[in-house]
């Protein structure tokens, strides 16, 4: 075997390697899924969508954004973390901590834990950093 043969068998092995990824278990989901069907997606949504995507006013003073996941494929809600990651102005003016409110197989809301105005969340660039782990099939 060359060494041009081992270095391309090895490289063609390593993303079949990297990629094991364990569930035990998720919202609402009781039943086994084959290891071949769980899925680790994530990604950023950005602070400045002023469409659907964007973040909103909650009725008592929160902000509230609702994150598209169906690109994940997703056949149940996965497990789902979220943080938001800004621009520090200094003083009181960051991003503020948020939960997990409402989630589904394709989307979930992020909704801040104290008031916060929708200008605020533009102005401190407030982008979700989310991740996401379920099953596929």
């Amino acid at each position: 075997m060359t060494l041009l043969t081992f270095l391309l068998l090895l490289t063609l092995s390593l993303p079949v390697l990297s990629t094991q990824v364990k569930i035990l278990n998720t919202p609402n989901d009781r039943k086994d899924h084959p290891s071949e069907c769980a899925l680790t997606c994530s990604g950023v949504a950005p602070y400045d969508k002023n469409n659907f995507y964007g973040w909103k006013t909650w009725g008592s003073g929160e902000a509230y954004k609702r994150i598209n996941i169906a690109g994940c494929g997703f056949i149940r809600a996965p497990v789902v973390t979220a943080t938001l990651s800004g621009y520090y102005l200094g003083g009181d003016k960051r991003c503020p901590s948020v939960y997990i409110n409402i989630f589904s197989r394709k989307f979930f809301h992020i909704t801040t834990v104290e008031n916060a105005s929708v200008k605020a969340m533009v102005d401190n660039r407030c982008d979700v950093y989310w991740i996401a782990t379920g099953f596929v099939c």
